[in-house]
């Protein structure tokens, strides 16, 4: 949902009106898009995802962080929240806005029907302008499948996929997301679950 379609926000505006907003909307190319709520399976799995990497950092440098981050693509302007961001020292937050991370390493987003086309468009698009990124990852909700973008050390990006009992490995944080652990307690019925 757009603020005032006619109206172009800057990132001061949008820091001060998140700053006292009693819920979280995203920025992008001048536009604020409020947050819907999100499905229990949805935050089954984000859930799942950020404890599976909490474990696996433990006494490590690079920690998580929950959907309340909020991340400044400073490059293109756009702030977001991620359902799962990683970030190793030194942390870094914006200038006009000290709540949001501008270097995270990993970018996790749990595609809902709502949000999936954007995941994969307009707001890969910007997360691709972060230098610090290294894994942009998309996890499904119908079905057991994990989407794995990989940035190479030539700046491309290799595209991988796990599906059913496999699992992601991100190297730039030496952690692996098994499925069967991203997709514990969820139940697919027999209309939704996919091969």
């Amino acid at each position: 949902m757009v603020a005032d379609p006619q109206k172009i926000y800057d990132a001061g505006h949008y820091v001060a009106l998140e700053n006292e907003a009693a819920e979280k909307s995203e920025l992008f190319n001048g536009q604020i898009y409020a947050m819907a709520g999100a499905t229990p399976t949805h935050v089954r799995i984000s859930g799942n995802v950020y404890h599976a990497i909490r474990t696996q950092l433990r006494g490590k440098p690079c920690e998580p962080f929950n959907s309340d981050l909020r991340v400044r693509v400073d490059e293109t302007g756009a702030f977001v929240y991620p359902d799962v961001t990683v970030a190793c020292p030194p942390l870094t937050f914006a200038e006009d806005d000290a709540n949001a991370l501008t270097n995270p390493v990993v970018v996790i987003e749990v595609l809902s029907p709502s949000t999936e086309a954007n995941d994969r468009g307009a707001k890969w698009g910007h997360y691709q302008h972060l230098a610090s990124l290294r894994d942009y990852v998309l996890v499904a909700q119908n079905q057991k499948r994990v989407e794995h973008y990989e940035r190479l050390d030539d700046g491309s990006w290799r595209y991988s996929v796990a599906e059913n009992d496999g699992a992601a490995s991100l190297s730039s944080i030496e952690c692996v997301l098994n499925l069967d652990e991203v997709y514990e307690r969820v139940e697919f019925s027999d209309t939704t679950q996919m091969t």
